[in-house]
């Protein structure tokens, strides 16, 4: 798996009694008594990149000391992927309170295959608690509240949760939903640990981001402008479209994925309406403060809608000026023209682009009309040509098209007495 993305989704811990009699090859040690078997299941639910290596079980005693692990296998019992454990018995002598649940996952670092471990605590008796990338940097700083300030497991967890909110902004969020999948604010975590650029950078900042919160830091110090930052470096024309872990919420407008770079940058936010506007960098933690942005837009209809997104100012820009999306524009620099269409600047040769563009368009009904420029006369002329779309399927059937031509025997076939005074002269001046 090249990338890897932080937890999305829930992983519930399901706690039923089983009762057999003829299951005692699955505790050779003999510990455990019959009112003692229990089975574990657990609902498991990824990000689409993220790769189930495997799924344990860990039984906890009351100072977090690890008794026993035991693999989990996939199951149909509940929601999403499931997993359970085979039936087992909980120890004889020494009590479980809690229990740890891990996922197991790797991922290629620096070109070697890597073991990657992300684990939550719960309680042995609690219902559907979620392993997810919440729960997941909840968990270095509930260890540390139950071991140091010697806390329960809910109060430590419900401060862990509080610290959460503080460092994404965020308020009463229920960090134990099974369906995180279908709300944006789990998307946060992913964009801080910047999940888009590679799985080691990914791994490093979610560890970063467990120490920050278990210190109780703002996101704000460092995290959400550096991951501000990074979208703009690597996604610089794009908003949220094909932002990996994120795209699918490209066109939300739900807080706190609208406008997050506009927030994290200090700047204001970017419409359709703004097209072409520009804007500087406000924020001084930025690597981009005091950048100049453009203000554009994807896409150009119903099937391809119109999103909005301040970019950064290409070299071509800096030369001829803003190319905007819609927005067709020519210009001339050292006697070449060029021509601003699709978001980019094109070297221009052809004198019908450009009479098209500071002119009008020769169409069949305005054919035969001249005009001058720069002392050269052109017309509007018919010629013919093969659509090469339809060429490769056998279709060579001509058609007619329409162009400005420099055509001397087409000026004297329809003007034989000479150009007349009236002729139109296009003006046009080189961008100082």
């Amino acid at each position: 798996m090249k990338w890897l993305g932080c937890i999305i989704g829930g992983l519930a811990l399901a706690l039923s009694v089983a009762c057999s009699d003829d299951i005692s090859s699955i505790d050779t040690d003999g510990e455990g008594t019959q009112n003692n078997w229990l089975t574990f299941s657990a609902i498991v639910a990824f990000d689409k990149q993220i790769h189930h290596d495997s799924v344990t079980l860990t039984l906890l005693d009351s100072s977090l000391t690890e008794i026993r692990t035991y693999p989990m296998i996939p199951s149909t019992m509940l929601y999403y992927e499931s997993y359970q454990t085979e039936p087992l018995r909980l120890p004889k002598t020494t009590p479980v309170p809690y229990v740890k649940i891990t996922l197991h996952t790797s991922a290629t670092i620096h070109e070697k295959k890597a073991k990657l471990l992300f684990s939550r605590f719960a309680s042995v008796d609690e219902y559907a608690p979620a392993l997810n990338i919440y729960t997941a940097l909840a968990a270095k700083p509930i260890r540390r509240l139950m071991l140091s300030d010697s806390l329960s497991l809910d109060s430590a967890t419900a401060l862990a949760y509080a610290g959460i909110d503080d460092f994404f902004g965020i308020e009463n969020y229920n960090f134990e939903s099974g369906y995180f999948t279908n709300s944006p604010e789990y998307l946060l975590p992913y964009v801080y640990c910047r999940y888009f650029i590679s799985d080691s950078i990914f791994y490093s900042d979610f560890h970063e981001l467990e120490d920050a919160i278990d210190k109780g830091e703002w996101g704000d110090t460092l995290f959400r402008v550096r991951a501000a930052d990074a979208l703009m470096r690597y996604y610089d024309k794009s908003g949220w479209i094909g932002v990996r872990g994120i795209d699918s919420y490209a066109n939300s407008s739900i807080y706190p994925i609208a406008n997050f770079r506009e927030n994290a940058l200090g700047i204001e936010s970017c419409s359709i309406e703004r097209s072409g506007d520009t804007i500087a960098v406000a924020n001084r933690r930025s690597e981009f403060y005091d950048s100049v942005l453009v203000c554009d837009y994807t896409g150009n209809n119903i099937m391809n809608p119109k999103i909005p997104y301040w970019r950064r100012i290409t070299p071509d820009e800096r030369k001829y000026g803003y190319c905007i999306n819609g927005k067709e524009t020519l210009t001339e620099k050292d006697s070449t023209f060029y021509l601003c269409s699709g978001n980019s600047w094109q070297e221009v040769n052809d004198m019908n682009t450009v009479l098209k563009s500071i002119y009008k368009e020769c169409y069949r009904w305005n054919q035969q009309s001249i005009c001058e420029f720069r002392g050269t006369p052109y017309i509007c002329s018919s010629y013919l040509y093969i659509d090469s779309t339809y060429a490769s399927m056998g279709y060579t059937e001509e058609k007619t098209g329409y162009a400005w031509m420099n055509d001397t025997a087409a000026i004297n076939k329809y003007y034989p007495e000479g150009i007349p005074d009236t002729i139109v002269k296009v003006e046009y001046s080189e961008e100082p």
